[in-house]
């Protein structure tokens, strides 16, 4: 079994995988902006892929604890590593970073996040944003720096099929943003609901910081750092306008951002 690590936001984790994992599957499910080592700096810990124990034993572990069983070098297993190691990171990032569940694009130099949950519709309007020249972020997990910065964290694009998210595009970094964090300047709070038409709301500061507690995308972490969550949160949000509206088509959310500038 090969031993190396991942850096990713500044700090390493080590990764054992089995010689038959095929790289191109491996990928799919690290964050596509890992850097790949053999030392490490500042290690938090462990991802470990066992396939040749028991059936039961076979999967995805995280300091010796199990995460999720493996079904095979196929997508569904990737796309439920993915979560599982978004979620890893999620839960050690504080209090350098805060992820939250929300989209996020640079449209003409304006910084924006839409937070959200997985059926809001956050990869549908990440792909119109993208239609239109943006840069891509992050379609469902957005990380956000000590300062209240945007970080690039993109992975593949994904789209609703039934229950199911099913990958439609692995972005190149040539449409990724992979420079330096970025100033946001722009909170939507969009949900999709069909026939809607966009006409928002500001929001204050309070009420927008009380609206992205509900999209953390690992509530406990806060439980040890809630100092730390509480001044990123209102770092964002008192550097952002902050709108909450229902919409129908994405193309309206576009047009209103730049309507703004």
């Amino acid at each position: 079994m090969d031993s190396s690590f991942f850096n990713v936001l500044g700090k390493s984790f080590g990764l054992k995988l089995p010689e038959s994992a095929p790289d191109a599957w491996i990928r799919r499910w690290l964050p596509q902006n890992s850097v790949f080592s053999e030392e490490a700096v500042n290690c938090i810990g462990t991802f470990e892929l066992r396939v040749e124990e028991s059936e039961l034993e076979n999967g995805l572990y995280w300091q010796d604890e199990l995460l999720c069983s493996f079904g095979g070098y196929d997508e569904e297993t990737a796309d439920g590593f993915e979560a599982l190691v978004q979620m890893t990171l999620a839960s050690n990032s504080l209090p350098e970073h805060l992820f939250l569940h929300a989209g996020a694009v640079d449209l003409d130099g304006i910084g924006i996040i839409f937070p959200g949950d997985s059926r809001s519709g956050k990869s549908t309007l990440t792909r119109c944003f993208l239609e239109k020249g943006a840069k891509y972020y992050s379609d469902d997990c957005a990380v956000v720096d000590s300062s209240g910065r945007l970080v690039p964290f993109p992975s593949a694009l994904k789209q609703r099929e039934g229950r199911k998210n099913r990958r439609v595009e692995d972005l190149s970094f040539e449409t990724a943003g992979t420079g330096t964090n970025k100033s946001i300047d722009l909170v939507l709070f969009s949900d999709f609901e069909s026939g809607a038409s966009w006409a928002p709301e500001k929001l204050s500061d309070s009420e927008a910081v009380w609206r992205l507690l509900q999209n953390l995308f690992f509530p406990p972490a806060m439980r040890e750092n809630p100092k730390e969550a509480l001044g990123i949160l209102r770092s964002v949000c008192g550097g952002a306008e902050c709108y909450l509206g229902k919409r129908g088509e994405a193309s309206e959310i576009v047009q209103f951002v730049r309507g703004l500038s």
